[in-house]
């Protein structure tokens, strides 16, 4: 099942779940980011990512949400989908994989090889 099928059905089973009164509330906070030109914002696919860091300061695997793409060489990079906050759900449903900084490293640099456990594998990039 592709993401976008992963999302219309949590979609669809949030609609039965989520009182009316409520729905209307996060209708409108989705609204508003809309038009808070985030969108805009975001990195498309295919454009340089921005370098990013995956720290560890704890001794645990750490994952970060990242978009993977191939560049115009035909090599797979990643970029992260933004903020990586744990209550940021909307970074986690743009992602397709996650980047894995392991327990025994500190600090993964950016630009460094990393492992990505994929989400989802779409077509046009694999």
């Amino acid at each position: 099942m592709s993401l976008a099928d992963k999302l219309a059905a949590t979609r669809t089973a949030s609609a039965g779940r989520i009182p009316p009164d409520r729905q209307v509330i996060m209708e409108r906070a989705t609204e508003d980011l809309r038009k808070s030109g985030i969108l805009e914002r975001i990195v498309p696919v295919g454009r340089p990512a921005p370098a990013f860091e995956l720290a560890n300061h704890d001794g645990r695997r750490v994952y970060a949400r990242v978009i993977v793409y191939r560049d115009a060489s035909g090599a797979y990079r990643a970029r992260t989908t933004g903020t990586q906050s744990s209550g940021a759900l909307t970074s986690l449903a743009a992602a397709n994989g996650l980047a894995i900084c392991p327990e025994d490293l500190a600090l993964m640099n950016a630009g460094a090889t990393a492992t990505v456990e994929m989400l989802d594998w779409p077509e046009e990039v694999f």
